[in-house]
């Protein structure tokens, strides 16, 4: 099952007198905060909706005035969590884009004889291509380039397949 919402960023302190919040950004590209109108944040198990009121881009992090927040103190209490869209209004993805959330967990699996290799346990970026980093089912870690040539995402059958 798909997640509701996705991670957008994190608030990693507060930031001059008024309440604005630095945010690191977990998406690949922060300029989504530009026409953002509001973020949520997960309080107590319930994702509760902040309205932007400010903000101001960076190429490495956000700052945002978020509805509701207006000192540094206040500001403090939301250190490190983490802003949320709901997944109806994020971008939508070109044929053959995933969101990273969906793909860690799948089962990774040679497609010549059909032999599991392992779990997509997480993915770093570079700035030539994604790799993939395999948990195999001995403990050991495999990285694979996410690059076609090597690899093919079925959704439906919830794998990667290795060429």
């Amino acid at each position: 099952m798909k997640q509701q919402y996705l991670a957008l960023g994190f608030i990693s302190k507060p930031h001059g007198i008024k309440g604005h919040v630095k945010v690191e950004p977990l998406t690949d590209d922060i300029t989504r905060f530009k026409n953002m109108k509001h973020v949520f944040i997960e309080e107590a198990g319930n994702y509760v909706k902040y309205r932007i009121k400010e903000r101001s881009i960076a190429p490495a992090y956000a700052l945002l005035k978020l509805e509701g927040i207006d000192t540094p103190e206040q500001a403090e209490a939301y250190r490190n969590k983490t802003l949320w869209q709901p997944r109806s209004e994020s971008r939508k993805l070109a044929k053959d884009e995933y969101f990273w959330v969906d793909l860690i967990g799948l089962d990774v699996v040679f497609s010549d004889d059909g032999k599991r290799l392992g779990v997509l346990d997480s993915i770093i970026a570079t700035y030539s291509n994604d790799v993939y980093v395999v948990k195999t089912d001995k403990g050991q870690e495999v990285l694979i380039p996410a690059l076609k040539q090597y690899i093919t995402v079925d959704m439906d059958k919830e794998a990667i397949f290795v060429h």
